[in-house]
């Protein structure tokens, strides 16, 4: 079990990656992929919270005789945290660069090193109440970090760094999702009654980034001829996320 959460944990972060790699080698692709990335990691993150994250927090605690009400009063406090994180703190997502914000370099490291921690938790998490859930839940956490990804990237070539550079802090970042993947193992036998309410709060981190981060910049990007494109992206993202549970829970019933 442990190996193959340390597996998604892996594969989350190399996906996630790809978007940073493909700026550095094709930078002419970055409006246009990166537009397409925005509204398919929105669709995957909303359609994750709202189709998987949700009801398997809310029927594991029916299934305990556990009250739901936790579950949003979780999902609130993610919004409301990330809130203040982003507002106050470290949290510097790809539409900064884009209104000319240059933030330190060894700051927006820390932020994404944090967030990644998060995500390390949350793929844990899925994975330890539901096999399937942990590889969605890999697949949402790689989404919303492509886009992420190649604006940390922007950020750091904007700022005269060496490429060789920037591939190894960005690496080093992605390293501590082993590090929140591996305490819920640790504590596992003692998170175990609470893991609903970490599925809670990943679904509430979901919802805020695809609400205040990536729709807003699809409304700001928007023009008619680019409006479709858009809508093709968001649904295939929620098509894809759909479809994978599907496959996911014939392939990996829970046990």
């Amino acid at each position: 079990m442990m190996l193959e959460i340390f597996f998604l944990v892996f594969l989350g972060g190399l996906l996630s990656l790809a978007g940073g790699f493909i700026l550095l080698a094709k930078q002419s692709w970055a409006p246009s992929f990166g537009e397409h990335l925005v509204s398919f990691a929105a669709g995957v993150l909303l359609s994750v919270a709202f189709f998987d994250l949700f009801p398997e927090a809310i029927e594991h605690l029916l299934k305990t005789g556990g009250q739901i009400r936790p579950v949003f009063i979780s999902a609130f406090i993610a919004m409301a945290l990330f809130f203040i994180l982003e507002r106050f703190l470290l949290w510097y997502h790809h539409h900064h660069a884009h209104e000319g914000v240059k933030p330190s370099v060894w700051l927006l490291m820390m932020g994404d090193s944090v967030h990644n921690f998060i995500d390390g938790v949350a793929i844990a998490a899925s994975f330890l109440l539901d096999r399937s859930l942990g590889y969605i839940t890999t697949l949402a956490v790689a989404a919303h970090e492509l886009p992420q990804e190649m604006a940390d990237f922007s950020v750091m070539l904007a700022s005269k760094m060496e490429r060789r550079k920037i591939i190894l802090l960005n690496i080093l970042s992605s390293l501590t999702a082993f590090v929140g993947a591996g305490l819920t193992i640790l504590f596992a036998d003692a998170l175990i009654n609470s893991l609903p309410i970490v599925l809670a709060f990943t679904a509430g981190m979901f919802i805020y980034i695809a609400s205040s981060d990536l729709i807003p910049e699809l409304h700001a990007a928007f023009t008619k001829r680019q409006s479709w494109r858009q809508f093709a992206s968001f649904f295939l993202g929620v098509a894809m996320t759909v479809l994978s549970t599907m496959l996911l829970q014939q392939l990996l019933p829970v046990e």
